[in-house]
């Protein structure tokens, strides 16, 4: 018995990314920068939903914004800022239209530095990607740096003695 093997091209599709962009920065003290959560090489995307989790003793975050990448859609109604547990949490749904595909924004938030300084993360906890087949996406993803450099703003305190007569 002969076996035939054929020669196969190999193709590899880009593997899906979500990231934080940009990937590192540096703020002082009350500085403000916004953010963007960015998907890279996807195919057939109807729906995702992403958390996003930072050190609420270094940064806030305020101002988060859909940035359309899939058009036609309904926002997840838990979409918001927790800056008590430090947690960002953002979705939406396609719309009826065809899957989106290619590398995009798809939501952005704006941080501002504490003045506690040091280095800390923006993690990416859960990236919920969801296909054209319904099925969920394999992705990979990459965090953010965030450096606070500067000293503190010194906080000033005065004692003065109680005087009863």
């Amino acid at each position: 018995m002969a076996l035939f093997l054929a020669p196969l091209d190999a193709y590899t599709q880009p593997l899906t990314a979500v990231r934080i962009a940009p990937s590192s920065l540096t703020l002082e003290p009350g500085q403000s920068a916004e953010i963007e959560v960015w998907v890279d090489n996807v195919v057939g995307l109807r729906a995702f939903d992403i958390h996003v989790q930072f050190d609420p003793t270094r940064l806030s975050a305020d101002q988060l914004t859909d940035a359309e990448f899939i058009p036609g859609l309904f926002e997840a109604p838990t979409n918001n800022i927790d800056n008590g547990t430090g947690l960002i949490k953002f979705g939406v749904v396609q719309g009826n239209v065809d899957p989106q595909s290619g590398s995009g924004v798809l939501f952005s938030f704006e941080i501002t530095a504490k003045d506690l300084s040091g280095e800390t993360q923006l993690s990416i906890e859960l990236a919920d990607l969801v296909g054209e087949d319904y099925l969920l996406i394999s992705c990979q993803t990459s965090h953010g740096i965030v450096q606070i450099s500067g000293e503190p703003v010194p906080v000033y305190k005065a004692f003065l003695p109680l005087i009863l007569q």
